[in-house]
């Protein structure tokens, strides 16, 4: 159901995320925010591109790919 724990734990997740993008723009300003977000996603379509290449058999460099979802999984 909606009111289980996971709805509750989405429901943090967004509000988590709202104060962060409002702190985000309090500090840096909506521009710079708008970059981090499109790093982010330029990241994320890096290591589904990779991650799809390994799956279809090719030879993927295991340090590129390490990298790749490094930089997903620790965004800076």
């Amino acid at each position: 159901s909606l009111r289980g724990a996971g709805f509750r734990n989405l429901a943090l997740l967004c509000n988590g995320m709202a104060g962060g993008y409002e702190f985000a723009v309090s500090k840096f300003g909506q521009s710079a925010y708008d970059a981090a977000q499109e790093k982010a996603l330029n990241n994320y379509m890096e290591f589904e591109m990779l991650d799809l290449l390994q799956s279809m058999g090719e030879n993927v460099n295991p340090d590129e790919y390490k990298q790749a979802h490094d930089r997903v999984v620790n965004p800076n």
